[in-house]
């Protein structure tokens, strides 16, 4: 019995844990690469955006794909540092993300860059994403190379989990690479 419960209790001791990592990237002020932190009062996210992602997932059935959206319907009037990439502890800034993302989608043999929503709380909370899509005929290390500055935890072929609701044709020799920050 000793066991078991030694178990339980370290199982809700790293479930607080990571509760209390999510609501850090929600709460905590933002620090950018210039060292200055600021408090993060952002605006809320477009009412055409939030339809639109609501019009594609059902946020209560955990086992749906994420939808995707493009670059500037996830950043452009977004500040939210904790949108994406909010366990970097030096954020880069939005502008430097929105601005990597656009030159990556000029690059020769990129079909798209586009975002992933994993989370839609509230219509006053800008979406969260966790990945970002390459669809291109790039190696998936050849990806990395370019997303560098960005510092994603992982860039792998392939969708993240499942194939976006909304996902583009692929042209032919095009395949997705997800560079996504846990």
């Amino acid at each position: 019995m000793l066991f078991r419960s030694a178990n339980l209790t370290g199982a809700i001791v790293a479930t607080c844990l990571v509760a209390a990592a999510l609501v850090g990237c929600d709460e905590r002020p933002a620090t950018t690469r210039s060292g200055k932190t600021h408090p993060m009062n952002v605006k809320p996210p477009p009412k055409e955006l939030v339809a639109k992602i609501r019009a594609l997932r059902d946020f209560k059935d955990y086992a749906a794909p994420d939808p995707i959206v493009s670059l500037e319907e996830f950043f452009a009037g977004n500040e939210d540092l904790g949108s994406i990439g909010c366990n970097l502890p030096d954020h880069p800034g939005m502008a430097a993300f929105y601005a990597q993302m656009k030159a990556i989608r000029e690059r020769p043999g990129v079909q798209g860059v586009f975002v992933a929503i994993h989370e839609l709380d509230e219509e006053t909370i800008w979406p969260f994403s966790e990945c970002v899509y390459i669809i291109t005929s790039a190696p998936a290390t050849e990806v990395s190379k370019w997303m560098q500055k960005l510092q994603p935890s992982e860039v792998s072929p392939g969708w993240l989990y499942k194939e976006p609701p909304n996902a583009p044709k692929l042209r032919e020799g095009m395949s997705p690479v997800s560079c996504w920050w846990d």
